[in-house]
């Protein structure tokens, strides 16, 4: 089960003078329109949340208290400070009799986060966001049509023997290759540089797999 509790401070901007962060998130889902506000300030740590469908009000928090519409309970006075409420009640009650916020829902578990940073990306799912996995599964051909309909100046290959003009690379197992216009050597996965690297994988994900919300932390 996911943790409720987020830390929060590991999502405050180090260049803001602002002691509160904000964020709004609108989906529309079976031509209803969801918005969800959370704003948390850090300094005495205080959390909002609130949820509209249609101009509807689901949850309202403010703090340690909350009212709500979703559960049997609608008002709320000893929350954790810590507490993403919202969670907290799909976890609780799968929203039951709310077939919209169901859908929601599943939408957002098909979600992808990556992080520039370190080059990585997750999925809420656990489903294997590699390009090993990938090619694995679906081979070079989609990926090399894309990049050439996309006017990118390489092509990507998964073989056990690559040969170029001055190199040929062998090994026991499928590796990846690309293979860049007009220098027709092989280079290895491994050695492309990582900002392109990850970018085709970034691009995978949003092309290639049935996602959710795609949020990408950018590096700095």
């Amino acid at each position: 089960m996911a943790k409720n509790e987020v830390n929060w401070v590991e999502y405050i901007c180090l260049f803001s003078d602002t002691p509160v962060m904000e964020l709004k998130y609108v989906f529309e889902i079976d031509k209803s329109e969801i918005i969800y506000d959370i704003s948390y300030q850090w300094v005495d740590v205080f959390l909002r949340e609130k949820l509209t469908v249609d101009g509807i009000e689901l949850l309202s928090r403010e703090g340690s208290t909350a009212n709500t519409i979703l559960t049997e309970v609608k008002n709320y006075t000893d929350i954790p400070k810590q507490l993403l409420f919202l969670r907290d009640i799909f976890f609780n009650t799968r929203f039951r009799g709310q077939v919209k916020l169901q859908k929601w829902f599943e939408f957002l578990s098909n979600s992808v986060y990556m992080d520039m940073c370190l080059k990585s990306a997750t999925q809420y799912k656990g489903v294997d966001l590699s390009l090993r996995s990938y090619m694995e599964e679906s081979g070079t051909k989609l990926i090399n049509d894309f990049f050439e309909q996309y006017h990118f100046e390489q092509r990507i290959e998964y073989n056990k023997k690559a040969t170029g003009n001055i190199v040929t690379l062998e090994s026991p197992e499928n590796q990846i290759y690309f293979r860049r216009n007009g220098i027709n050597e092989p280079i290895p996965y491994e050695m492309e540089s990582l900002g392109k690297a990850y970018r085709i994988l970034s691009l995978l994900c949003v092309s290639l797999l049935d996602l959710g919300l795609l949020e990408i932390e950018e590096e700095t």
